[in-house]
């Protein structure tokens, strides 16, 4: 079976508004959050930390990591971001994408999430856009949300959560360095602890970070 499979369904079907605008506007989101003062360290593996924001009157909170790693730009981009079939390889909660529609730098995905590990929890899955902006030094911006998209079953008996907000950049800093920059805030939707969540979230936000220093080195100024 393959790791990704391709629907072609025009991306108007899914989203009728602007790519541009939809794009524009989580890029600057992004932006915003990223600079702001108030990120508190919430998960700590060996030197490495994941922190944690709030926002008012969002329950829901953001994650964000960041490393500089020791290999190119195209490189990094390609395997954490463009390369559906790679994320299978590095997100175990992942054994396929579904891949709905493209059009330019702009793309609508479909992914399931593996929570059935834990007894009696139904899987989840997402329906997403995942907009690109590529920077003239080589760097790639990447801003994903979820989209209501009712017409599109979910995978096999999951049930659907949300994907609020999805930073993946890569920045570069070399020609082989590059920093990584991921923010992440999920709502898994039904009745699990928020704080549950959020723990298992950054758990497996660290553990992806630690894969990508291993497959790509440490780069240290």
């Amino acid at each position: 079976m393959p790791k990704v499979h391709l629907q072609h369904v025009p991306i108007s079907q899914l989203i009728p508004d602007s790519l541009p605008d939809r794009r524009n506007r989580l890029l600057e989101k992004g932006k915003h959050l990223w600079e702001r003062p108030d990120w508190k360290v919430y998960h700590r593996k060996g030197a490495f930390s994941i922190e944690k924001l709030m926002v008012e009157g969002d329950p829901i909170p953001l994650l964000r990591a960041r490393a500089s790693l020791g290999s190119s730009v195209n490189n990094v981009a390609d395997y954490v971001i463009l390369d559906k079939a790679a994320q299978v390889d590095w997100d175990p909660t992942v054994d396929q994408v579904v891949e709905w529609a493209q059009e330019g730098d702009h793309r609508v995905f479909q992914i399931p999430c593996d929570t059935g590990r834990i007894p009696f929890l139904p899987d989840r899955d997402f329906v997403y856009y995942e907009g690109y902006h590529h920077a003239p030094d080589g760097s790639l911006f990447s801003v994903a949300e979820s989209i209501d998209a009712t017409q599109i079953p979910a995978l096999g008996n999951s049930i659907r959560g949300s994907l609020r907000f999805i930073m993946r950049n890569v920045i570069w800093l070399g020609y082989d360095a590059c920093r990584l920059e991921i923010i992440w805030q999920t709502d898994m939707g039904g009745r699990l602890p928020i704080n549950q969540v959020t723990s298992g979230s950054a758990k497996s936000l660290a553990n992806e970070f630690v894969h990508f220093q291993q497959k790509f080195g440490i780069f240290k100024r």
